[in-house]
């Protein structure tokens, strides 16, 4: 995907100022050369159904999947803290609390850009991410989901390969689109249709993953089970994997829908 480099600082300038809202063509500058996304960039972003700010950071994050690709920023809602519900009505998860205990997450919505730079408000999101999107990987990442909807089982199978010498975490997340439930909306309103999207579920392989060492063409192959919980729907979920360590952040990150039930490589 090649995205003229002037119309994306100009776009990039945009989001920063006003969230989703389009640039007049007639803003725009002539481009001058393409840029191409080299790595995925994953966006934590610490939220809850009572912060009324939360909405106008989902849009950023749409907005940015649409300029660069929704395969190239892999965003995840992690619900937790004191402007969350809590299960069964709220979306809010134990696993939350350690990440938002890890982050040192004070405010929300708060982001963290690929695991590097702290916590960050949400206008200066793109920026970062636009930081990270021209970073090399370190590895490539396949992900094949199965499910099984008689028994809620899913297995998931993830292939790490090595393009350089790569050590760090696996993590395999999974998250859930089109949840309709509350939100409290920047005008102060309730909203009980609001969806939700790329919301956190669940840690598959533990809370903060597990130990994965690649050498330069070499694959490491890993496979889990897990039983969907009963209020899931599975048609609107997917797998996040994604490799980090705490020297360079996530080395790559990729997500694979369940209802695809194929392989899927992002370089």
């Amino acid at each position: 995907m090649k995205i003229p480099l002037t119309y994306l600082c100009t776009a990039a300038l945009a989001l920063t100022l006003i969230a989703c809202d389009e640039v007049d063509e007639g803003e725009r500058f002539e481009p001058v050369e393409d840029f191409t996304p080299r790595k995925n960039v994953l966006i934590e972003d610490f939220t809850g159904q009572r912060c009324n700010n939360c909405p106008r950071a989902t849009n950023t994050i749409a907005a940015m999947q649409q300029l660069f690709g929704e395969e190239h920023v892999v965003a995840v809602g992690i619900h937790g803290g004191p402007l969350s519900l809590p299960a069964p009505a709220g979306l809010a998860t134990p696993t939350a609390a350690e990440y938002i205990a890890r982050w040192g997450v004070e405010s929300y919505p708060s982001g963290v850009i690929d695991r590097t730079g702290g916590t960050q408000l949400y206008t200066a999101w793109t920026a970062a991410v636009l930081e990270r999107l021209q970073m090399e990987p370190a590895v490539d990442i396949s992900v094949t989901p199965a499910y099984d909807a008689a028994t809620r089982s899913l297995s998931i199978s993830v292939a790490t390969t090595g393009r350089t010498g790569a050590a760090g975490q696996l993590s395999v997340w999974l998250v859930e689109n089109g949840i309709t439930g509350y939100q409290l909306m920047p005008t102060g309103q309730s909203n009980l249709q609001y969806v939700h999207n790329h919301v956190f579920r669940t840690a598959v392989n533990g809370t903060w993953g597990e130990d994965v060492a690649v050498a330069p063409g070499a694959t490491d192959t890993k496979t889990y089970t897990v039983t969907l919980d009963a209020a899931w729907k599975a048609e609107n979920m997917a797998v996040v994997a994604f490799v980090s360590n705490d020297q360079e952040g996530v080395l790559q990150v990729v997500q694979q829908p369940l209802a695809a039930n194929n392989s899927e490589t992002q370089e």
